[in-house]
């Protein structure tokens, strides 16, 4: 990603934006937390619940209008 606009939300998460996805880190920036893409009518969501490491994270949560779908690594 290119440019992009750098702020914080209310949580402390960081967020990057630049009008077609925002990237939200957790508050001490050593992760990906979640990710939201907009398309015409359509949000999507990636989201990592339960993320507390910098490793792969153990579940993934893809939401889109309204469906959810969790992924969930197996261990190795």
């Amino acid at each position: 990603m290119d440019g992009g606009d750098l702020g914080r939300t209310a949580e402390g998460e960081w967020v990057l934006e630049d009008g077609r996805q925002r990237l939200f880190s957790d508050p001490s920036r050593r992760f990906l937390a979640r990710a939201e893409y907009d398309f015409p009518g359509k949000r999507v969501t990636i989201s990592y619940p339960g993320r507390e490491t910098t490793g792969p994270p153990p579940l993934v949560l893809i939401e889109i209008s309204g469906a959810k779908i969790l992924l969930r690594r197996d261990a190795e």
